[in-house]
């Protein structure tokens, strides 16, 4: 039996699966323990879609400020820029990288 790692939707940081944590029932991103008690006082709990209840814990959040429509990530932004930036992953990380060493 193996620890696996997983991604919190809310805040991003990695977290084993030993701890406390729950999946969003309506976009299905892991929540953290740290994560878990304000997400489910905001979204609520208990609702999971009709015929999968038993894939979700009875306390998964019933949302998340991931697919929260009023809310925009750090990665939400982040993809937005990269697109309309129109450079390739390469060009952006040797342009940061030249304005690291420029600004040293």
């Amino acid at each position: 039996m193996g620890v696996d790692y997983y991604n919190c939707g809310v805040c991003g940081e990695i977290f084993t699966d030993c701890g406390p944590y729950e999946i969003c029932t309506k976009c299905e991103s892991f929540i953290c323990g740290w994560c878990l008690e304000d997400t489910q006082e905001k979204y609520g709990t208990g609702n999971p879609p009709e015929g999968e209840e038993g894939y979700y814990g009875e306390d998964a959040p019933d949302g998340c400020s991931n697919c929260d429509p009023e809310i925009v990530t750090d990665a939400a932004i982040n993809k937005y820029l990269f697109k309309q930036s129109g450079k390739t992953k390469e060009e952006l990380t040797a342009e940061i990288l030249r304005l690291r060493k420029s600004s040293q």
